[in-house]
């Protein structure tokens, strides 16, 4: 039920460059169910954004790698570049 601004609507259609996203993530967890949602609709906005999703249980190798403050929070957004060189992280909890 997000509704998107037409502005952000021309900026996600103006991203010239791919921007891959890597979530790792589990579906029984409540800021899950309430992020990954809303990155969805802005990949399904743009087609220069690209998500792929991880099981955070499945690729623990992975999620090691991106913990919140030596915490195992989840979803963990990982935005790549162009040449798969990691951009930044995001994740939900402080």
């Amino acid at each position: 039920s997000l509704t998107l601004s037409p502005e952000l609507k021309a900026y996600l259609g103006g991203i010239s460059r791919p921007v891959y996203v890597i979530v790792l993530a589990e579906d029984w967890c409540g800021d899950v169910v309430r992020h990954v949602p809303v990155l969805q609709k802005l990949a399904d906005l743009s087609s220069q954004i690209v998500v792929r999703y991880l099981s955070r249980e499945d690729r623990p190798d992975v999620f090691v790698r991106f913990l919140t403050n030596g915490g195992e929070a989840i979803p963990k957004f990982i935005f790549l570049s162009e040449q798969f060189v990691e951009c930044g992280n995001w994740g939900p909890m402080p």
